[in-house]
């Protein structure tokens, strides 16, 4: 039985993306021929931090909203359930998507267009035409390595620029000729509902961009001319400990994000890949 998904038209829509993950690190990849779009998640990211719930409840209170449900007296007992049986505060605050990284080409235009996910080698592979050239690409999040892998190849070279942003709470900047790093701070307003505004959890993003074109800072992105082949190894981390369950200071998150996509980089795409399968 053939276990792939595939589409033979790109749409840019999160519900024709693929998801791959390895657990604690996820991708919606996109498949763009244009634009190319990894939507990433990190398990621990969240607009939050440890706080202690407080509770009013009492066996003399649920005995009351008992007696007031039998009664019929249904408001009074609602008032009571909202006042009593929530805790203060009565939602907790919401899981975040890490960000996206992007390879944008310049030039656009295609033909003859395929998507697929392989759900036995957890793989997403594209290809497509663009003039003479063929491309193919594949993306895939490595469970011993704890890293995303993206490679592209084409039959003729190719100009793109690679970048990570996040909509909110972050700063991107090129750390070295071949090194992108997002890191930021969570924060949040006040809400009725998930209590006051403060400031949570650290993360960073860390990218490692191989190519056998030229590479160059260009901005907070980098710029990538006359290749055939480009490959793209992520590290992503945040000051979340586990043990404590709380957000944690001392983590190193950047110094973490850094060593993945270091690690993976020096793995190499081919040995990450057979790894992988």
């Amino acid at each position: 039985m053939d276990k792939t998904l595939w589409h033979n038209r790109y749409e840019e829509n999160w519900l024709r993306a693929f998801p791959i993950g390895n657990g604690r690190v996820a991708a919606m990849a996109y498949g763009g021929p244009d634009r190319e779009i990894l939507q990433v998640n990190e398990e621990s990211l969240w607009s939050g931090r440890q706080l202690q719930e407080k509770y009013s409840s009492s066996p003399e209170i649920l005995a009351e909203i008992r007696s007031l449900l039998f009664a019929k007296r249904i408001e009074e007992a609602f008032a009571l359930c909202q006042k009593h049986l929530l805790c203060d505060p009565p939602m907790v605050r919401h899981y975040q998507t890490f960000g996206e990284i992007e390879i944008c080409f310049d030039e656009t235009g295609y033909t003859d267009y395929r998507k697929s996910l392989d759900l036995d080698r957890a793989v997403v592979e594209t290809s497509y035409q663009k003039k003479d050239s063929r491309f193919q690409s594949k993306t895939f999040i490595s469970q011993a390595q704890d890293a995303l892998v993206y490679r592209i190849k084409a039959t003729s070279p190719f100009n793109c620029t690679v970048s990570m942003d996040r909509v909110q709470d972050s700063v991107t900047s090129v750390a070295d000729d071949s090194t992108l790093m997002m890191t930021g701070k969570i924060t949040w307003e006040d809400h009725e509902l998930c209590g006051p505004a403060g400031e949570g959890m650290s993360f960073c993003g860390c990218l490692k961009v191989e190519t056998d074109g030229n590479i160059s800072p260009e901005g907070n992105r980098l710029r990538v001319q006359n290749a055939t082949r480009l490959t793209i190894f992520g590290g992503f981390a945040t000051n979340y400990n586990l043990k404590e369950f709380d957000i944690d200071e001392a983590v190193d998150h950047i110094g973490t994000a850094m060593k993945i996509a270091e690690d993976a980089h020096n793995i190499g795409y081919e040995n990450l890949l057979q790894q992988h399968l």
